[in-house]
């Protein structure tokens, strides 16, 4: 018996535990941090640089993580996050939402192979998403478009939802087909769903016609939409990545 080998794993996961505690810790003060900066309204700056620095050590822990297993998952998670970090620098800093939303469709497409690879879909179920997301989207664009409605950010934000919304249903139905791994499907699938009511909260921040529509939404929309929008968001991620980091193998 190798004892040696036994030993080296004891002290991997050990080391890996005390490296998830410092992760969640430290993302909880940062997390608590902000979000109170952003109901008092105060050092509106200093909260967004604690915003980017918790996805910023998002990738550095799912990074970290990678480089010690060298799974397929852990490196399309820390591409993922690559992107998130991308996308996030144009919406923080840079107020560049075309951009950002460009970032996040990327980043909506690993997932979608990320989730491919989960379930072990075959090419046939793949292609029937894609052919699905892009006859959704294509009906969306002919909606707006006679509502006269239609303009570039429009078009880049509701393919990037109807990708987001094929992976969602992805998920949950493996989750339904698939109860032997219901835990591990269930963990990604929670980090998803908050993900998913943090960009519903974007989209109701960002459609500022609604206001006429829906006369009774006016208190709604007097809502601060960015605290709302960054307490999903950041769990989102640190669940994402936990998921990512704990099951590297899978």
């Amino acid at each position: 018996m190798n004892y040696d080998t036994k030993d080296e794993k004891t002290v991997n996961i050990g080391n890996q535990d005390k490296l998830v505690f410092v992760f969640v810790m430290l993302e909880i003060i940062l997390y608590i941090s902000f979000l109170l900066l952003d109901l008092l309204s105060i050092a509106s700056t200093f909260s967004n640089i604690l915003k980017y620095s918790s996805i910023c050590i998002c990738l550095l822990f799912v990074s970290n993580r990678f480089f010690v297993c060298k799974s397929k998952s852990a490196g399309i998670m820390m591409s993922i996050l690559i992107f998130t970090v991308i996308a996030d620098t144009f919406l923080i800093f840079c107020i560049s939402f075309e951009f950002g939303v460009g970032a996040f469709i990327i980043v909506q497409i690993l997932y979608s192979i990320k989730i491919r690879c989960m379930h072990q879909d075959d090419c046939k179920k793949y292609m029937f998403e894609v052919f699905g997301v892009a006859f959704l989207w294509n009906l969306f664009i002919l909606v707006m478009k006679n509502l006269n409605l239609l303009t570039p950010i429009v078009v880049i934000a509701s393919l990037y939802f109807t990708i987001f919304t094929g992976n969602m249903i992805r998920v949950w139905i493996g989750i339904v087909r698939d109860k032997k791994r219901s835990f591990y499907e269930s963990s990604f699938a929670m980090g998803l769903l908050f993900f998913y009511l943090c960009d519903i909260n974007v989209g109701l921040k960002n459609i500022s016609m609604i206001e006429s529509l829906i006369p009774y939404l006016n208190r709604l929309l007097a809502v601060n939409f960015g605290f709302i929008i960054w307490l999903f968001y950041l769990p989102s991620q640190v669940i994402l990545s936990l998921h990512s980091v704990i099951y590297c193998d899978e």
